[in-house]
């Protein structure tokens, strides 16, 4: 069922009939989470947020969520492990690169590698569900997704968790500080560098002796937060009390990664993001959604990060340049209220739960092909057919080539579109091709193969 939300709940429906068809409905995510707290068996729960392109796939195993997934927040196991200084990120990038081989979750890796007790594990885990449940839980207009779920691992995980009237409490109250908050720093968490004061003394309340403590040596006001996994809020407003104080200082990072200004696409074309709801969507076009959902898969990881990143040097949470961890991605405002949300997705490393969830809000898939050959062509028919083997539609399929690597293609891309080169590639140029490459995609999806290079 995928129905909207953003408003008081209006339905009398019992919990466990939460899961089947029925006419639009309105729920906030409280009177979701909720609804699906009081239902029978295992449930996933897909929730959109088309303003800010947020993604979050929570599954529920008795009523208590066991998963929550944000793609591109930042807040990946392994960002954290490494934030916090748990691990290394040469160790982590090893880790990563096993997981497809050895098909075993990451905190399961990390804990054969490293010797990191599986508790240690558990409290990771339990804070990054805690901090995407503050966000997903004061968003006000958006879709969502709930069904019955039978999938691997992840309903085997028990999250320590507050009660959910706490979590909305104290969600709410975060999202009233921490925008005021962010602007006091000289620049993202990501980037600002706390330091003690010459001469400073240590605090005597908890948290402050606790920052205190933890930036012996400088430490990243994103690495403060991952060590100390306290609320981002918290950490923030204690962080600028102190230098306030004069007992710390905070400064932005020698070297910050480049940050311009997303593409944005000229008034001009808006015809052809109408054009691409309509043909996707049928006649109601983009009257649901304004935001398409792009999936890009690639035989290769950074690949397929690196075109994601063609879009904007600011991705979806302000986790600087995309790497090997987690799900890159980025929004791209179209102009109006229109944006483009791009996932860099490896198939063979994500859990059932969430591929499916990925995939169930997905507008279209892209292929990306940058060496030619035909190993490389049946690694993407692979990953093509694992993105799909439990998708309950097919998406609409693009393929995009990067250089001189034409050659033939499986059934499945709609369209093919053609860049010479990466050096030739700005987003200012490739992303109305890429939205023209949409287009065609998404109206030869309903006849034969377009095979036209566009």
């Amino acid at each position: 069922m995928v129905e909207r939300y953003g408003g008081p709940s209006t339905s009398g429906e019992p919990a466990q009939d939460i899961t089947a068809s029925g006419s639009l409905a309105v729920f906030p995510p409280p009177a979701l989470f909720a609804a699906v707290a009081r239902s029978v068996g295992d449930v996933r729960l897909v929730m959109r947020h088309p303003a800010s392109g947020g993604l979050t796939v929570v599954v529920f195993k008795g009523g208590s969520p066991t998963m929550v997934f944000s793609p591109g927040d930042g807040r990946s196991l392994g960002d954290l492990l490494v934030e916090a200084g748990a691990i290394s990120r040469a160790e982590l990038d090893e880790l990563v690169a096993e997981r497809p081989r050895s098909q075993v979750p990451l905190e399961r890796l990390v804990i054969g590698r490293t010797g990191m007790r599986r508790d240690e594990i558990r409290a990771f885990l339990d804070f990054q569900a805690r901090a995407r449940l503050l966000d997903v839980l004061t968003w006000r207009a958006g879709f969502f997704q709930v069904t019955r779920y039978e999938g691997g691992e992840e309903t085997t995980f028990s999250l320590q968790l507050p009660p959910l009237e706490a979590m909305v409490e104290r969600a709410e109250a975060r999202a009233a500080v921490l925008p005021a908050l962010l602007a006091s720093l000289p620049a993202r968490p990501q980037h600002t560098v706390v330091r003690r004061r010459r001469g400073g003394a240590e605090p005597t309340d908890p948290l402050g002796s606790m920052i205190w403590r933890a930036v012996r040596e400088p430490r990243l006001v994103s690495e403060l937060i991952a060590r100390l996994r306290i609320d981002d809020d918290l950490v923030i407003d204690r962080v600028v009390s102190l230098a306030g104080g004069r007992a710390v200082v905070v400064e932005p990072r020698a070297a910050l990664v480049r940050e311009t200004a997303a593409a944005t696409l000229e008034p001009v074309r808006e015809d052809v993001v109408r054009s691409i709801h309509r043909a996707l969507r049928g006649p109601r076009g983009g009257s649901l959604s304004t935001a398409l959902w792009v999936v890009v898969v690639a035989a290769e990881v950074p690949e397929a990060a690196r075109f994601v990143g063609l879009f904007g040097d600011e991705p979806q949470g302000g986790t600087g340049a995309p790497g090997p961890v987690g799900v890159p991605s980025r929004v791209v405002p179209l102009g109006g209220a229109h944006k483009l949300c791009l996932l860099a997705v490896r198939p063979d490393t994500l859990q059932p739960g969430v591929l499916d969830g990925v995939l169930s809000r997905c507008d279209a898939l892209v292929l990306l092909r940058t060496a030619g050959g035909a190993e490389e062509a049946g690694r993407l028919d692979e990953l093509w057919r694992q993105a799909v083997s439990r998708a309950r539609r097919v998406p609409v399929t693009l393929g995009v080539e990067v250089g001189a690597v034409h050659g033939s293609w499986a059934d499945h891309p709609q369209a093919v579109l053609a860049f010479g080169s990466w050096q030739s590639m700005a987003a200012s140029s490739v992303l109305p091709r890429f939205l023209e490459g949409l287009l065609a995609a998404a109206r030869g999806a309903d006849g034969a193969r377009d095979d036209r290079f566009v």
